[in-house]
């Protein structure tokens, strides 16, 4: 999997999503990882990709770049989504992807192409967590824990109870897992309200097992100083 022969360095290996460009462009954030020492990207696979002229300037970002990357499929992609990818990991030589377990229940298959699971549910749902989990076993492929999604109490649950939760994943996590996170600076805020960079909301209770991930990180901030300033400390 791109990116994860760095976490023999001993460093965190941080990819940024394409939600660091204010646009959502794939080409923008190509250019600001390269920019600012990032291990690679993660690029959501939106209409614009079906697009030649587009899917050229990204297919030449990367080529000749040492960034990993990541495909985000849609929900629920079409064909032509999943030939899209399809060309883009012939043209780049990336071939590992996510899709959101739910509303897709079986990963598609694109020749060539690795395909994750994704945890979709936004609270502190462990009951969905888990079955993401077993999916992933049953199906022999990767995990992408998404941390930020589980970030919000709900009814019989505590902040201490989803800490335990997420620090106890973190640290069974299989090497080749993949994590999205952000961080927000109160449990009751969404992350859009009240985003920050790592270390200055809640994250701050896993924080440290962050540093210690044998996988690859993506931050899903929607602002690209945050994102940068993510990336400095957990390096």
């Amino acid at each position: 999997l791109g990116g994860l022969k760095l976490a023999t360095l001993g460093r965190a290996v941080v990819f940024f999503a394409s939600s660091v460009s204010e646009r959502f462009d794939g080409r923008e954030t190509i250019i600001e990882a390269a920019r600012h020492g990032a291990d690679g990207v993660q690029l959501f696979v939106d209409p614009r990709y079906r697009e030649p002229t587009f899917r050229k300037e990204v297919v030449q970002r990367l080529v000749g770049q040492s960034l990993g990357v990541i495909w985000h499929l849609p929900n629920q992609p079409t064909s032509e989504d999943l030939s899209v990818v399809y060309r883009l990991a012939q043209e780049t030589g990336k071939n590992t992807a996510l899709i959101h377990y739910l509303p897709a229940t079986r990963l598609p298959r694109i020749p060539g192409v690795r395909i994750g699971w994704e945890n979709s549910v936004n609270g502190f749902d462990i009951q969905h967590a888990e079955l993401v989990r077993e999916k992933v076993i049953s199906d022999g492929t990767f995990n992408v824990f998404d941390v930020l999604r589980l970030c919000y109490v709900t009814s019989g649950y505590t902040e201490v109870d989803i800490l335990a939760y997420i620090r106890g994943r973190l640290i069974e996590l299989p090497t080749g897992s993949y994590l999205h996170v952000a961080d927000k600076k109160t449990w009751d805020l969404r992350f859009r309200d009240g985003e920050c960079a790592i270390g200055d909301g809640v994250a701050k209770g896993f924080v440290d097992l962050l540093r210690l991930f044998k996988g690859v990180i993506i931050l899903e901030h929607e602002r690209l100083d945050l994102a940068i300033e993510t990336l400095s400390r957990l390096r």
